[in-house]
């Protein structure tokens, strides 16, 4: 779909989007070049792709450089405001799993310093405002849309499931680094539910505060 909007709306729209996907690039680079620390939920080696958090701040950086592109162009195709939506449903359930279960299991203080200060806290954060504040607005994003921010979580969670049911691995850093698991498998399923309900309850947020409450502007004929 073709955006209408003055110079200033598009440098500010794509200006944010390359914020975004810089604090993804500069995120990951940290996390694999940086001294080996103490932090909570941080490997040097591509074992960090097993955390939801870095994939998560790698969707979003993606989905911002792919937003970027387009918007360049003028342009705000269906399939990239749905991946923008999706993808900033992933890094908001990241940061709000932090501050309601990791931070009190874990200490928010290994959880917020570091790369995880930005794959936590200000990833998340600033991926919420650019899609309430910033972000074009798209007549083509429906109320239906939303089933589809529980797809990435879904797919995470059936395959952590999965390896927890094989390996026994229950309540260990190895194979139960969220500790969903540590009360046993059928509880762990319960906490995967829970944080399938939450992704969900924050992926209508996100589109009401997209379409109602925050940004008016419908950029996108």
């Amino acid at each position: 779909m073709h955006l209408t909007w003055n110079s200033n709306e598009k440098r500010r729209v794509m200006t944010s989007n390359f914020i975004l996907f810089a604090f993804m690039i500069f995120s990951v680079l940290y996390m694999f070049l940086a001294p080996k620390s103490n932090d909570a939920l941080v490997a040097n080696t591509i074992e960090a792709l097993k955390f939801f958090t870095v994939e998560s701040n790698i969707f979003i950086g993606i989905a911002a450089l792919i937003s970027f592109i387009y918007n360049k162009k003028d342009l705000n195709p269906k399939w990239v405001s749905i991946l923008k939506y999706v993808s900033t449903g992933t890094v908001a359930l990241t940061f709000f799993t932090v501050m309601v279960y990791l931070g009190p299991l874990i200490g928010y203080i290994s959880l917020l310093q570091g790369t995880n200060l930005f794959m936590h806290l200000v990833t998340p954060v600033y991926a919420i405002f650019h899609w309430l504040i910033i972000e074009p607005k798209s007549k083509n994003l429906k109320f239906k849309h939303t089933f589809l921010t529980i797809i990435p979580s879904t797919l995470y969670g059936i395959v952590y499931m999965t390896n927890l049911a094989i390996t026994k691995g229950y309540g260990t850093t190895e194979n139960d680094w969220y500790g969903f698991g540590t009360f046993g498998l059928g509880i762990g399923m319960i906490v995967f539910l829970v944080m399938l309900i939450m992704m969900y309850g924050l992926g209508v947020l996100l589109y009401f505060g997209y379409i109602k409450w925050f940004n008016k502007k419908a950029a996108t004929e």
